[in-house]
């Protein structure tokens, strides 16, 4: 039986669908209160691709909404798209940053990182 046929299955039972809604509405509501905590660190992810006739070239922008760090980098590697700056954008800000015990929240243009985070990853 596939994985969402299994699901599908557990789901039937009124208890089991309740407890299952309920807890997803507890995530969603401490998802929000986090998002509205002041003490937290903002940072805009953009990723960019250009092509000319020499090929495709990527890159990162990452800027601190304090105005504490703006960096522009090159994308490294042979994968030179929209989407892996995207992504990569993203990674670098997560390394890049220094405090590890404030909030941090992503701002960024990119349904796919949106969606990597909140549909596929689901944390």
């Amino acid at each position: 039986m596939p994985q969402s046929s299994k699901y599908f299955y557990t789901c039937l039972t009124s208890e089991t669908a309740i407890q299952i809604f309920t807890n997803h509405q507890l995530k969603k509501k401490q998802k929000e209160e986090i998002l509205r905590s002041n003490d937290k660190i903002v940072i805009y992810t953009d990723g960019c691709c250009k092509t000319n006739d020499k090929g495709c070239f990527a890159g990162i922008g990452i800027y601190h909404e304090d105005g504490s760090k703006q960096i522009t980098e090159s994308l490294p590697g042979s994968l030179q798209d929209n989407n892996h700056a995207e992504i990569y954008a993203v990674v670098r800000a997560l390394e890049i940053c220094e405090n590890r015990e404030k909030v941090l929240e992503i701002r960024t243009d990119s349904r796919n990182v949106v969606n990597a985070f909140e549909s596929w990853i689901n944390i």
